[in-house]
């Protein structure tokens, strides 16, 4: 009698073919997340990245591993009234490794970062594939454009992104393990529909384990991003959709046990988020953080009606942003978006047609999959889970239940994106299968569409690539954004260039003449005295307690020899005693005032906040040079050497010590380092002469003090160690002759006059 054999070798190669098949699919979307952001890793450490890595204790080392569980993401503590409230252990922790592995190197944080979203690439697949059942197609579609999207440029370029791309990963994790203890128990069940007492209590067993493992994965998003807890949201809204027929026996009396599981699901989820919801607030003492009307102007309307257009519509322009990301800029905050204070303002016409299409298509999925059974049961599904996916992870920056310090924030759409990329795969799916004839042009404006976007992507990584390349790319992008000229004009005050600072500066103050920090930067560019201190002096009317105000104003009276200048700055210091600036002023002038004890308190409070700052080592070794430690001074002055070669002040005291010690040739040697550095330094040049002197070259003397006499005209200083020079030169006429030049310019000079008396009495030429 003939049987049928089955074809296992058929089988296997078919198994075999699938299995590469599938490979291939997860390999594609990874390489493309590679490929589209390797150009960003030469990029240096810009924006945030500095407050939050290289001022950062916590990364940086300085301070105790544990303080990394007390304080936010940017070091300070979570009890102090102006922390963020951001508290993401995890993602520090990471930075704090990279840091030590790296010794402080921008490259290797941006390969990690490039290799966590390839990571969450990869496990995107295995959800989309094994989780959402998605087809082959399908899932490459929805993996390749979250891999080459360029919303995310902000997320994996911009370095202190690691929170969202990490969170993403223990986020798709989190959801990956829940929906394995509900997938694990229903095949269980379907595999043997007679199970006894004991098989069926070691099935929760297991299920409880997967679902443990899911909730310890969500802690873990949320201490890296607190948008990693909505993770429980989504997990529900899947058991929802999945196991809506326990929904319906709910209430009824006979509960199946697997619908008794699905209520101990749900009950753990409900539960675990209001238990890590209480921790969360608790580790902020259950208090917000503070934001200024910059930060979310809508926020702050007092019209309730602005409040809810204006944060209605940028939840769709959010949306826009991921479907035509062709504006990106690394701050939306102030005038980004204009409020809507109307009822009439068009763009609310776009609000009410989004929701309503969303609200309806929604409305029909849920609808048909609990009521009429749909036989498209799995696309109605889909389509839930990636709305769910979408608007679920993004409610936390709604402003729906609190106060966000942002209009838009490009890196927290790193996770909503997932769903929209998952909407779009499926709408593709879709027109190919039911315009089958179209599908080679659609496959091609699909491809299009991937292609641009990369390559959007590649250069939008090199506007990550340093301070002046972002801060341009915002100013050109949005320059209706008041911050965007702000950071500009810092830029520009950092290099020098003062005209331009200043030009941004009041660009910034004609969008928003409220924010005391652009009058009081302002200031500080102006060449005018008087402009300088109205500067100031309106920034504190805006803010009485600015402290950068009262420090620059404090600065400049003291440097007027204005006693109520020390007042100021000690203010600005009472309102942050970890004030650098104001502890090294206040340390300058308890040194001028003899007050060395003082001093010392001043300046070594700022060392232990920061002993890697050229400023605070150089104020350290000043007051050792003042207090006569000269060789603990030399030493702080080497060490700031060695780390910033070029820094002019430490190479100038280096060589006076040198000098007042008589190691003229150590002395020459770091005079002349320091003229390379600035060629036109009138005091290098005066001090470089008088070596010469000592060292009996009156040749070169003579010419080292006739450079700096040019340079400084007014100096009597400097003029009178050039007349000793050319008088021990034996050029004495033109010694004589330059010091009466002097001398006529300067009348009232007494120093001038006396030193030209003693030189007419060393010549016998009292008449003169």
């Amino acid at each position: 009698m003939a049987t049928d054999v089955p074809n296992v070798k058929g089988q296997k190669c078919e198994s075999k073919l699938t299995n590469n098949i599938s490979k291939m699919y997860a390999t594609i979307p990874v390489l493309l997340a590679v490929l589209c952001y390797i150009n960003g890793v030469p990029g240096d450490f810009v924006h945030d990245d500095v407050l939050a890595i290289l001022h950062n204790r916590d990364v940086t080392g300085e301070s105790d591993l544990l303080a990394i569980f007390y304080n936010d993401f940017w070091g300070v503590s979570m009890q102090d009234s102006t922390s963020h409230k951001s508290y993401r252990p995890l993602c520090v922790l990471s930075f704090r490794l990279d840091y030590y592995l790296s010794g402080g190197d921008s490259r290797w944080f941006h390969v990690v970062n490039i290799t966590l979203h390839a990571v969450v690439v990869f496990v995107l697949t295995q959800v989309c594939l094994n989780v959402l059942k998605m087809s082959s197609l399908a899932t490459l579609v929805a993996t390749s454009l979250f891999a080459v999207h360029p919303i995310h440029t902000e997320a994996v370029t911009g370095i202190v992104g690691r929170a969202d791309v990490l969170a993403a990963v223990l986020y798709l994790l989190s959801f990956y393990m829940y929906t394995s203890a509900v997938t694990n128990f229903r095949l269980e069940r379907d595999v043997n529909d007679n199970l006894t007492e004991s098989a069926s209590a070691s099935f929760p067993a297991k299920q409880l384990i997967r679902v443990a493992s899911s909730m310890a994965l969500a802690l873990a998003a949320m201490l890296t991003k607190e948008t990693g807890i909505t993770v429980l949201g989504v997990s529900l809204v899947y058991d929802l959709i999945t196991s809506r027929k326990h929904v319906l026996k709910w209430l009824k009396p006979g509960l199946t046990a697997e619908t008794k599981q699905f209520i101990s699901r749900i009950t753990i989820i409900i539960v675990t988020f209001s238990c890590l919801l209480i921790m969360r607030m608790g580790i902020m003492n259950f208090e917000k953080p503070s934001f200024k009307h910059e930060d979310n102007p809508a926020s702050f309307s007092t019209s309730i009606t602005t409040r809810i257009f204006t944060f209605n519509y940028i939840a769709i322009y959010n949306f826009w942003l991921l479907l035509s990301p062709s504006l990106l800029c690394y701050d939306w905050t102030g005038g980004s978006i204009p409020l809507i204070k109307s009822l009439l303002d068009h763009r609310n016409i776009c609000t009410i047609l989004f929701y309503s299409v969303m609200i309806w298509s929604c409305w029909r999925c849920v609808r048909k999959m609990f009521l009429d059974q749909s036989a498209v049961e799995k696309q109605l599904r889909l389509f839930l889970l990636s709305v769910s996916l979408m608007v679920i992870p993004f409610s936390p920056a709604s402003n729906m239940f609190f106060r966000v310090g942002f209009v838009i924030a490009e890196r927290i759409l790193y996770i909503p994106s997932i769903g929209f990329c998952i909407l779009i795969a499926q709408g593709f799916q879709i027109l190919c299968s039911a315009l089958a004839r179209f599908k080679s042009i659609f496959t091609a404006a699909m491809l299009a569409l991937m292609l641009v976007m990369a390559a959007k992507t590649v250069c939008r990584n090199q506007v990550w690539e340093s301070r002046e390349t972002l801060f341009r790319s915002g100013v050109r992008g949005l320059p209706q954004n008041a911050k965007v000229h702000y950071n500009m004009g810092n830029f520009l005050k950092d290099e020098g260039n003062k005209t331009g600072a200043e030009y941004h500066y009041r660009q910034a103050i004609r969008l928003n003449p409220f924010h005391p920090s652009y009058h009081s930067n302002l200031g500080t560019v102006l060449s005018n005295v008087n402009e300088t201190k109205e500067c100031y002096m309106t920034a504190l009317k805006l803010l009485p307690d600015h402290k950068n105000s009262l420090f620059n104003l404090g600065s400049l009276l003291i440097d007027e020899g204005d006693s109520a200048g020390i007042s100021l700055v000690q203010h600005s210091l009472n309102k942050d005693p970890n004030f650098i600036e104001a502890l090294l002023v206040m340390g300058k002038v308890m040194l001028k005032a003899k007050n060395f004890s003082a001093a010392e308190s001043y300046i070594k409070r700022a060392l232990d906040l920061n002993p890697h700052r050229p400023d605070v080592r150089f104020s350290y070794g000043y007051y050792m040079h003042m207090t006569d430690n000269l060789d603990a001074a030399l030493q702080e002055y080497q060490h700031i050497l060695a780390l910033h070669p070029n820094e002019l002040t430490s190479i100038q005291n280096a060589a006076s010590i040198h000098s007042d010690r008589g190691n003229l040739i150590e002395a020459e040697q770091l005079l002349k380092r320091a003229l390379n550095v600035k060629e036109d330094c009138e005091d290098c040049l005066s001090a470089l002469g008088n070596v010469y002197i000592r060292m009996g070259d009156l040749k070169k003397a003579v010419i080292s003090l006739a450079k700096a006499t040019h340079l400084a005209p007014n100096s009597t200083k400097i003029h009178l160690r050039y007349v000793r020079a050319l008088k021990e030169n034996k050029q004495r006429e033109e010694a004589r002759e330059h010091l009466q030049h002097h001398i006529s310019k300067f009348p009232q000079d007494f120093l001038a006059i006396w030193f030209a008396y003693n030189l007419s009495m060393e010549e016998n030429r009292i008449s003169d």
